[in-house]
């Protein structure tokens, strides 16, 4: 048995606007899906914009995405002081 734990992806291959997050902001700030696909636009093109210009974006306490050097991709890089923690499970060990 395994104690519950959490873990942070990322896949730099996904480019598919599937709605979920502007459903989820029109939702919670109560606007029209089409007020919230604009703003996630804007945050995209910004983002776009500032990995452009300097290479890398910081992703609040998530971590940092930067431009690969070698390949151009998109490289996700967690804060270790920041990964989920499920606090009901801390210091629980798997269970032979």
């Amino acid at each position: 048995m395994m104690p519950p734990s959490r873990s942070l992806g990322f896949n730099a291959d996904l480019t598919l606007n599937d709605g979920l997050l502007a459903g989820s902001i029109a939702r919670r700030e109560r606007i029209s899906i089409d007020a919230a696909n604009a703003r996630v636009e804007a945050a995209v093109s910004s983002f776009l914009h500032q990995l452009s210009r300097s290479g890398c974006l910081s992703i609040g306490e998530l971590g940092e995405l930067s431009v690969a050097a070698d390949s151009g991709a998109l490289e996700f890089s967690p804060n270790a002081s920041s990964l989920p923690v499920s606090l009901p499970s801390l210091g629980l060990y798997p269970v032979q």
